[in-house]
């Protein structure tokens, strides 16, 4: 679940954000990647702790208007769906 929010803000980040082109190249996406991936293998990433690692990168482009949140009624939900379903579905669109 982790991952793909993540890799859902990379495209936000590297396709709709508006300083993007002026930052081209300010962000390090595989490392954040590679640690979300590692901690969500490994059971070991909370929602708490995924909201450090984004906001982490986010500082990367030097902006103070872009943060993220999490909202802990949206992921509660999600995660029972997911639980639900076996993850067959991609949950994490209802969160853009």
């Amino acid at each position: 679940m982790y991952t793909e929010i993540f890799k859902e803000l990379l495209t936000i980040t590297h396709h709709d954000y508006a300083g993007y082109l002026d930052k081209k190249g300010w962000d390090r996406p595989d490392h954040y990647l590679r640690t979300i991936e590692l901690l969500e293998r490994d059971d070991k990433l909370e929602d708490e702790s995924f909201s450090q690692l984004v906001n982490e990168y986010l500082l990367d482009f030097n902006d103070k208007h872009m943060y993220f949140t999490v909202d802990q009624n949206i992921l509660l939900i999600k995660k029972h769906v997911d639980l639900a379903l076996n993850g067959t579905m991609k949950h994490y669109s209802s969160l853009h």
